[in-house]
């Protein structure tokens, strides 16, 4: 005969010192190719100028390359050239329309044009107008987001 619990409770969440690191993390898996990947990150005021630099720091950690090549590579190509030049233009278009641009691609030697290496991205200053808030992007790019209230 089986068992099941039922254990239910408060269901609290806990904000930890390492919540940037974690939440870049959960955007940069497996290349931002998941289904349930992070994408858009809403901070509050309060805790934002912080936030962002953790963010951007352990971004800029990230190795970017061929994983079967380098052991010490933590972020892979996308699925081919096409879904890069994608991400790419969209990343391009948020930025024609006001969104600013964190991390520096030129730190990431692998992340050239014409090749699937997409290097990890952190974008301020967006809005639920532009197409890259809108549409999954399925690469290493996360929007973030001020809250004020």
């Amino acid at each position: 005969m089986g068992l099941g619990l039922e254990l239910g409770g408060k269901d609290p969440a806990l904000i930890r010192k390492h919540a940037a690191e974690n939440l870049v993390d959960g955007a940069m898996y497996n290349s931002g190719q998941s289904c349930c990947g992070v994408e858009n990150i809403y901070v509050y005021e309060s805790t934002f100028d912080a936030f962002l630099a953790a963010a951007v720091e352990t971004a800029k950690e990230c190795k970017v390359g061929g994983l079967l090549q380098d052991d010490a590579v933590n972020l892979g190509p996308v699925v081919n050239v096409a879904a890069a030049d994608n991400i790419r233009a969209r990343i391009d278009d948020a930025i024609k329309n006001g969104a600013k641009l964190l991390v520096d691609e030129a730190l990431f030697l692998a992340a050239k044009a014409k090749t699937a290496f997409i290097a990890p991205q952190i974008l301020v200053n967006v809005d639920h107008t532009m197409r890259i808030m809108k549409e999954k992007t399925f690469g290493p790019v996360v929007m973030t987001k001020l809250l004020r209230s």
